[in-house]
């Protein structure tokens, strides 16, 4: 695994985490990570043994508000995009950077999906990630939460109807802390989108 950066992509700055063998790209912000150190650790293991990652820098992608960091997200996957050899690109988002996620795979037809991590902040943005982009179906959506939070999915804020949901069995930080355990679950989904071609929102 090799890490470079800071790399300047327009008004955002970036880090790119990479292996030889990547066959999909993630795009983070990960602002919300329960620690930096945490979020090192994974992207290290995700892009040793999964896919290439690329994350916003902290200090200057705050996603506290949705509009800056989605914008960055874009940015940051039209580069990937024609740098890449057009591997798939898919948005991350956790706890505020969902908002991000959202806006930023709705905007840009280079991402072929998001995964929001946790509570989403911005309920507009959230419900936003199922708003017909292009005049096609919405594009696919993992929301992971922990079992903690007991709320029926129809009753969490701007739920997301058609999301693919995954809940994991303790609290959620336990996940995040678990390099391996984050990564299975993330690439697991990504893989099946990878592989669904037949999936109208896959269509271009």
């Amino acid at each position: 695994m090799i890490e470079s950066g800071p790399i300047i992509v327009g008004n955002a700055k970036a880090f790119r985490y990479h292996s030889p063998w990547a066959n999909h790209v993630l795009i983070i912000d990960a602002s919300s990570f329960p620690s930096a150190s945490g979020f090192k650790e994974f992207a290290a293991f995700y892009a040793d043994q999964y896919g290439e990652i690329w994350c916003l820098d902290q200090t200057s992608a705050s996603c506290l508000s949705g509009e800056g960091c989605g914008q960055r997200m874009v940015a940051v996957a039209e580069h990937v995009a024609a740098t890449s050899a057009a591997l798939p690109i898919f948005a991350i988002g956790v706890t505020a950077g969902g908002a991000a996620a959202c806006r930023a795979v709705l905007r840009c037809p280079s991402l072929r999906g998001a995964v929001l991590i946790g509570p989403v902040h911005g309920d507009d943005a959230e419900t936003s990630c199922q708003v017909k982009r292009n005049g096609t179906t919405p594009p696919p959506t993992l929301r992971i939460i922990g079992g903690n939070d007991r709320r029926p999915v129809h009753a969490m804020p701007g739920a997301l109807t058609d999301a693919e949901l995954y809940v994991h069995h303790e609290q959620l930080v336990g996940l995040m802390n678990s390099a391996p355990s984050l990564s299975a679950v993330i690439y697991e989904w990504c893989s099946r989108q990878m592989n669904n071609h037949l999936d109208p929102r896959w269509w271009r």
